[in-house]
């Protein structure tokens, strides 16, 4: 049976997905050292497994490390992780920043509207 275009193009697809991984774990060992990776605790893993967590991390990396609620709905929105802001809040409140922070990767409260970095906490 011969295959057909679609047959290819997914096989294709599979090969980048697996390449991808491996060119970003290999610059995460080059960047941390493999050691540091494998003592990561397992929640870290765990928070960094979804898009709208590893985005929410990104924007508080490159904006000093602090972001209230809003801001972080409106750029999981802008980044096109998320469909509208209401659900984003929603989904930050309930699902993502408690996560984040059970991994130490933000502190945040229920009640604050401000995250902040997990990097920046004791300073």
């Amino acid at each position: 049976m011969a295959e057909t275009r679609d047959d290819q193009r997914d096989d294709r697809t599979a090969v980048r997905r697996r390449t991808g991984i491996t060119s970003s774990f290999r610059r995460a060992i080059q960047t941390l050292g493999l050691n540091a990776l494998l003592r990561l605790p397992p929640e870290v893993y765990d928070a960094l497994s979804s898009e709208h967590r590893r985005t929410v991390i990104g924007y508080l990396h490159e904006n000093d490390g602090k972001a209230t609620m809003a801001e972080l709905a409106t750029h999981l929105v802008t980044a096109g992780v998320e469909s509208d802001e209401k659900r984003a809040r929603t989904a930050l409140r309930h699902i993502h920043l408690p996560k984040l922070a059970e991994g130490g990767l933000v502190e945040w409260v229920p009640h604050r509207e401000t995250v902040v970095f997990g990097c920046l906490m004791g300073q």
